[in-house]
Order: C-alpha cells, then structure tokens, then sequence
C-alpha cells in the first residue's frame, strides 16, 4: 500500500516527507527488531523506553519511513530522510493500522469501566455464538473464537495488533466482536479506528491511579470510547446507577448517541429482582413496561448489570429481546470470576479476578450470601501498581472475610515483604504466607462443611510476575493440585471424601 493511502498528515511544513508519499509500505512496525525492508517503523515515546532510540537499528533493517513526534531532531542526514514528523502519532498510528488492515468485523462492541469489563464483553460474544454467529472475544482473557485461532497472548494489543486481529477475524467470517477498551488503551489510541457499533460503560471507582493523574483524568479516558467513536456509534448502554452516569448520557446525548440506559429504579433495562439458584442467578428486569425472567449461570449479583448491558448490545445488532434471552441460559461462565474450582470437606473454592479494593468488596460479599460456615480469603496487591490498591483490599477483607491469608500476586519489582506489610496494616487479622501455593494450601487445610474459600487477584491468569520474570503459576490447577493430594492421601489412610 502507498504511503499515500495511509497517511492522514498534513505535510505542508514538511517539504522532504513530501517525497516519501509514492513508496510502499509492506508492513507496520512499534518494535525495530521486526522492521524488514518496506517497512514504516513508529518510533514511539513509552514510558520506559523512547523509540526514537531505535531509529538508526530501523534504518539499518531496511524501514522506509520512520514516523516520530514533532521536535525530533535526527541525528543524520540519513535518518531525516525518511522521517516524518506527527502532533499526535500513536493516534496517526491507529488511523494507518486502520486503513493497512483495512478489513473489520460488521458488528463491534466495546466495552468500558472499572470493573465488569471482561464479563460484559463476554456475555456479548457468548450470546452471538448461542445464536450461531460467528464471533470473537478479545481483552483481558485474550483472544477466543471457534472461527479461528490466533496464536500469543493478545490480553492489551497495540494498535497494530489489534488491527490486523480485526481483519483476520473478518477474513474468517466473523462479523460479531466483543471488545475490552481499557482506559489505558484509550488514553493511548490503541482501539482508534476501529469502527465501533456499541459501547458500554459500566462503572468508575478508585484505580489506575498510578497513571492517570486524578478521577477526572481516568473519567476522561473512559469517555473517548463515546466522543471519539461518535461517527460509527449507533448505540450506547449505560449503567445509570454510577454516580457518572448521568454526565455521560447528556454527552452521548449532544453528539446525537443513541442511549440505552441499565440498571435500578428508572432504567431502560431495569433490574427488579434477583434470586440466587443453584444454577446461577435468577434475573427479573423490565424493558418497555414488560418483565421478562432468565437464569444467567453464573455467579454474583453483580453480573446482573453485565447481562443487562450485553443484552441491550446484542439486541442493537438487530436481535429481538426474546431471541437473546432463549440463549441466555446457555452461556458458557467467565473463566476466572467467581469460577467454582472444587469442593474440599463439603466447603466450596472459588477462584477470582479480584485485584482492586471495591471488586474484592463485592465477591466477599456475594460469597458471604451463600456460605453457611466461615469465609475464607487469600489475596494480594500487585507491585508497581497504585499502592491504594493495598489499602483497599486489607480492609475488604478485614471487613468481610471471617479469615484472610494475605500472600504474593505479581510483586514485579518491588519488595514482596513490604506489598505484604502494606495490606495488612489495613488487615490486622490476616495471615502472612508470601509463598502463594503455601498460601491456598493452608486456606484448603482449614476448610470445613459450609465454608468457602474465595482465592482472588489471578483469575484466568497463568503467572506470577516477580523481578522481570513470568513464573508459571495458575491458581486453578494449584487449587486442584492440592485438594487432589489431599484426598489422595485420605483415601490411603481409609478415610473417604
């Protein structure tokens, strides 16, 4: 593709750029080791390293054009001729992915918030695929599509990646995507140009402080998914019981968005009961003055808001209320929240996503509804991570957890001890086992009938982060690992479980 067919710019200052315009552009590239001959290489400033470091390596592999921020000053004669100069590039960048890949899926919803990102997102695929539409998942979880397989962890694309995603999934026949925008992606334009049909929010508490400078700040990044995708948006679905909510619907509503609103007393999709069931949850709503029922199989009030914001999704991609709550109860649950792992002396373990304080909240809560026994609890705080996280999740679980075993989640390169120390002087009742697996082992060995033991911060994920390095760790198969051993070693000495 010509530079020219990709390039947005105005190069009117920029006399020698001019020339570039007529060269092909074999492929795009954030990371010089990958640059081949006919490359366009984006030297990006991050937060760790300056990319424009790199361009005399991307000169050397071959790239045509480096594109940079305004008041690079190259550092030869080479280099400059083929730089091009950008206010804004990693916009620029997702704008020319954009049209690079070119191919899309018809129908995509994003999805924004704190928490219940990832389950609305979800919910949305799994209901298309109940459908029997081919769809796709892509976020937190990462990549999940019966049409096709893409290899890696796709968890946070960069503009790059997720646009060649987006032209895959399409050539494969999908025409259904559900979509996490994080407010890091946002604030970044990593999801810029991707033509997005739907858009949730679903909530906004404390987190990512550690890079957004204030609420205000992390709000502004989340409202892009509405402002900057207002020429493709046909429909916004909104959780009106956030204390943003309303802010948001006047927004939606001056750029001509259609909304949708979810939620308590007054919503377009109001929720009016819920009752847990063996099978998951209950959900009596109303939507036009009609009250409709439908077991969701999954677990935690919570997820009620999610099922009301993907079925307000799912019916703007032109399907009727009744045909989305036929498939309802088919949904498959999300691997990792509130996901019931094994049962060990009659007591339940549940594994949990749950790494900010008002997630934590909420999970011991709902597991407190339905435990008959003592709650149990083993969490940690993530290192180089907004330390009011720590705060907040000591005294979640002091709170409502009858035990906590405070432990290590993804430390990275701080100090595990002084994580730790943190929590608990927000948990004084916690007990401190660093060592994970120590730690859902001794939380195991403690249960009894009617008891629950919730094991959160990890979720789906299958590592731990400590000193640069990924270590293999799943709290899933660690809990089934030791319950198994457990039983095992019973079952030698006669005793059965």
């Amino acid at each position: 593709m010509k530079l020219k067919d990709l390039l947005l710019l105005d190069l009117t200052d920029q006399a020698a750029a001019k020339n570039l315009l007529a060269l092909d552009i074999k492929s795009l590239c954030l990371d010089s080791r990958k640059v081949a001959p006919g490359s366009l290489f984006f030297a990006l400033k991050g937060s760790e390293q300056d990319g424009t470091q790199f361009c005399e390596s991307a000169l050397k592999a071959g790239a045509s054009i480096i594109l940079v921020h305004d008041g690079y000053e190259a550092p030869n004669a080479e280099i400059e001729k083929i730089v091009i100069r950008s206010k804004n590039p990693r916009y620029d960048l997702s704008q020319m992915a954009a049209r690079f890949y070119e191919l899309q899926p018809l129908h995509i919803a994003a999805v924004t918030g704190t928490n219940g990102k990832t389950s609305t997102a979800w919910f949305c695929y799994q209901i298309w695929e109940k459908l029997g539409l081919p769809s796709a998942f892509l976020g937190t979880l990462g990549f999940y599509s019966k049409a096709l397989v893409i290899p890696g962890k796709l968890t946070t694309p960069d503009a790059i990646t997720l646009h060649d995603v987006l032209r895959q999934a399409k050539e494969a026949g999908v025409d259904h995507m559900a979509i996490e925008a994080s407010s890091h992606g946002l604030d970044q334009y990593r999801l810029h140009g991707a033509r997005v049909s739907y858009a949730a929010y679903t909530n906004l508490t404390p987190d990512h402080l550690d890079y957004h400078r204030d609420m205000d700040d992390y709000f502004a990044a989340k409202q892009r998914l509405f402002t900057d995708f207002r020429e493709t948006l046909k429909m916004s679905l909104i959780n009106q019981d956030d204390a943003r909510a309303a802010s948001l619907v006047q927004l939606c509503e001056e750029q001509a968005v259609q909304v949708q609103t979810y939620g308590g007393h007054g919503a377009d999709l109001q929720i009016m009961k819920l009752t847990p069931d063996q099978m998951g949850l209950l959900v009596d709503f109303r939507f036009k003055g009609e009250t409709k029922s439908v077991l969701l199989p999954c677990f935690g009030d919570f997820q009620a808001y999610n099922l009301m914001a993907a079925i307000g999704i799912c019916m703007a991609s032109a399907y009727s209320l009744d045909e989305v709550l036929a498939v309802v109860p088919q949904i498959e649950a999300v691997p990792g929240r509130m996901e019931p792992i094994q049962s060990h002396n009659g007591a339940r373990i549940i594994v949990d996503y749950a790494h900010a304080g008002d997630a934590l909240v909420e999970i011991l809560k709902e597991a407190k509804s339905f435990t008959t026994g003592k709650l149990y609890v083993v969490f940690g705080s993530g290192g180089d991570r907004d330390p009011n996280r720590r705060i907040e999740m000591g005294k979640a679980a002091e709170r409502y957890a009858d035990i906590a075993i405070v432990t290590d989640d993804n430390p990275r390169s701080e100090d595990p001890a002084m994580i730790r120390r943190m929590i608990l002087d927000y948990c004084p009742k916690g007990i401190e086992i660093g060592d994970r697996r120590s730690a859902i082992e001794y939380g195991i060995k403690q249960l009894h009938l009617g008891d629950t033991l919730i094991i959160a911060g990890k979720g789906h994920e299958q590592g731990q982060l400590i000193k640069g390095e990924i270590l293999p760790f799943d709290d899933k198969i660690v809990a089934k690992d030791i319950v198994s051993s457990l039983h095992e070693t019973l079952e030698a000495i006669g005793v059965r479980k």
